[in-house]
C-alpha cells in the first residue's frame, strides 16, 4: 500500500486501503458448543501462560550460577 501511494497509483493510505483491502466477509463469533469448546481451550491457554510467566519470575529470582569450577 505504501509502495503504491509512493508510485502515485493510489492519492493517499485511505483510497489505498480502500482499493487493496475489501471487506470481503464478515466472521461472527461461534455459539453454543463450539463456543464453550474455545473458551475451555482459552482458559486453558490463561493457564499455561500464567505458569510460564511464574517460571520466568522464578528464574529471575535465582541467583547466576558461576561457570563449573566456580572460575569467572
Amino acid at each position: 500500500m505504501l509502495g503504491a501511494v509512493a508510485g502515485g497509483v493510489h492519492a493517499n493510505l485511505h483510497a489505498g486501503m480502500d482499493a487493496m483491502s475489501p471487506e470481503a466477509v464478515a466472521y461472527e463469533p461461534a455459539a453454543g458448543d463450539l463456543a464453550q469448546v474455545h473458551q475451555q481451550r482459552y482458559a486453558a491457554f490463561e493457564r499455561l501462560e500464567r505458569c510460564a510467566r511464574e517460571a520466568m519470575l522464578t528464574d529471575l529470582a535465582r541467583p547466576a550460577s558461576t561457570p563449573q569450577g566456580g572460575a569467572l
